[in-house]
């Protein structure tokens, strides 16, 4: 006797869509979506959505979770941050696309000892600048920060790097070694667990005369009285490229292809925090000051006038030519292995679509309410 396997009934199909298991992550400076995540907008977008999976790379104990921050290699993330790590990652296959870019000011100093003769750019001629690298890291953005501003700074005298002697300092330790979780259990960044962060081991290395000039951070030069010799917020924008200048907000090329939908409502988030920062500066800096454990004050004085410009993001031609500086200098001092081609890298349909998006969202009361001017909008 022959038997049939009746059809189950329809109801015990499953509809469920698969779910998205996706991740972000992001440097602790004034951005927009630094602001969106941590006003808690990217989870409002997606509360009661059980297909979607969103978190920071952050809320997980896996290092090489975290080190998705700098390698870019966790599937389906988004990353807002400096530039070195993004490049390296596009340049080692991570297949990511560039979908915006924001400029946040960041300073930087090259520092010598009082006393030391030292006082402007071309008193290096000759001189040791130390070099802090760190040679396990899949991209050492710390040191390629630090001598592209020795190259601009000694380009700004008529000088090169030839000029002078590169002191290399190696820390054969990894960043995501250094740190720990903090803050917020839904919203989390990192904390150095050492002493010796990155001011310190640059400041040892000119104490105890290892090198003549270093990089190193404002609040050095104020409590060991040092020289500043250079700041290269002294040179006109085109020539202050750097980390940091661009930031890059990227996201897997995938992603683009398979949920556009769900790349424009993150993406319209960051914009609809632009427009809440205009009317919450000073709230704004509040979330940057916890971010970075800074005073209100020194946050506020470093953006200073440009703190509107800083918190837009987009893709203005004048940054997308930055980054190509900054991915050509990469990749002439030997921090990628290989080229690629930028403009393949750039891709602006998330952006037209979350703008879009934006415009929708502009005429509801919702929206108007959650960027008008409040006391107190930090989701704890």
């Amino acid at each position: 006797m022959s038997t049939t396997l009746a059809e189950p009934p329809s109801h015990s199909l499953s509809t469920q869509p698969a779910l998205l298991d996706a991740w972000f992550t992001r440097c602790p400076t004034l951005t927009a979506f630094s602001l969106a995540i941590q006003l808690g907008w990217l989870e409002d977008e997606f509360a009661g959505d059980d297909s979607i999976s969103f978190r920071a790379l952050q809320t997980t104990n896996d290092p090489k979770i975290h080190q998705s921050h700098y390698a870019h290699t966790q599937k389906n993330s988004f990353r807002h941050g400096g530039s070195y790590p993004a490049i390296w990652a596009q340049s080692n296959d991570a297949n990511t696309r560039v979908i915006g870019l924001s400029w946040t000011p960041s300073p930087q100093r090259i520092l010598s000892l009082p006393n030391s003769g030292i006082n402007t750019v071309a008193d290096l001629k000759g001189k040791r600048l130390l070099l802090v690298r760190r040679p396990n890291e899949d991209i050492d953005f710390i040191s390629a920060s630090a001598l592209r501003t020795y190259e601009v700074a000694l380009a700004s005298a008529g000088l090169t790097l030839n000029d002078v002697t590169i002191v290399d300092h190696n820390i054969e330790r990894s960043l995501v070694s250094d740190r720990v979780q903090y803050g917020s259990p839904k919203y989390v960044t990192f904390s150095k667990t050492r002493k010796t962060g990155r001011g310190t081991e640059n400041i040892w290395g000119l104490l105890n005369g290892e090198a003549d000039a270093i990089v190193g951070p404002e609040n050095l030069i104020e409590i060991l009285g040092l020289n500043v010799v250079f700041s290269s917020d002294t040179l006109p924008p085109e020539a202050q490229t750097n980390n940091g200048t661009p930031q890059t907000f990227a996201v897997n090329a995938e992603l683009i292809e398979e949920r556009p939908d769900f790349v424009a409502r993150v993406y319209v988030r960051a914009l609809q925090a632009v427009e809440w920062a205009r009317n919450n500066r000073s709230e704004a800096i509040r979330i940057v000051a916890r971010e970075q454990g800074r005073t209100e004050l020194q946050v506020d004085e470093t953006f200073g006038d440009t703190f509107q410009t800083a918190i837009e993001v987009g893709l203005n031609p004048k940054h997308i030519e930055a980054l190509r500086t900054v991915k050509d200098f990469a990749f002439r001092h030997g921090y990628l292995e290989k080229d690629f081609d930028l403009n393949n890298w750039i891709d602006p349909r998330p952006l037209r679509a979350a703008q879009a998006l934006l415009e929708e969202r502009r005429k509801t009361a919702a929206y108007r309410a959650e960027v008008a001017p409040r006391s107190s909008a930090i989701r704890e």
